[in-house]
C-alpha cells in the first residue's frame, strides 16, 4: 500500500469501526493515575515497592510501566 493510501485506509476503518477506534486510544490518564505510588516510590528511592508495583502493569503491556521498569533496571534498582 503506498505511503498515501495507508493514512486513507486507516482513517476508514476508524470510522467504520468506532469500537476498535476506542479500543486502540486508551486514556493515558488511566496509566498514570495507576504508576503514581510506583513513581512515588522511585522519589523515595524505594525501588523494591516501584519495581512491585510497576512489574505488573508492565507485564499487562502498559508501556510506561514497561519504561519505569527499564529505568529501574538500567539503573540496577
Amino acid at each position: 500500500m503506498g505511503a498515501f493510501k495507508a493514512p486513507i485506509f486507516a482513517a476508514a476503518v476508524m470510522a467504520a469501526c468506532p469500537a476498535m477506534a476506542q479500543r486502540l486510544d486508551p486514556p493515558a490518564s488511566r496509566s498514570a493515575a495507576a504508576l503514581k505510588p510506583a513513581y512515588d516510590a522511585v522519589e523515595a528511592k524505594d525501588y523494591a515497592r516501584a519495581h512491585a508495583l510497576a512489574g505488573p502493569l508492565a507485564e499487562k503491556g502498559d508501556a510506561a510501566a514497561a519504561a519505569l521498569m527499564g529505568y529501574l533496571f538500567e539503573n540496577g534498582f
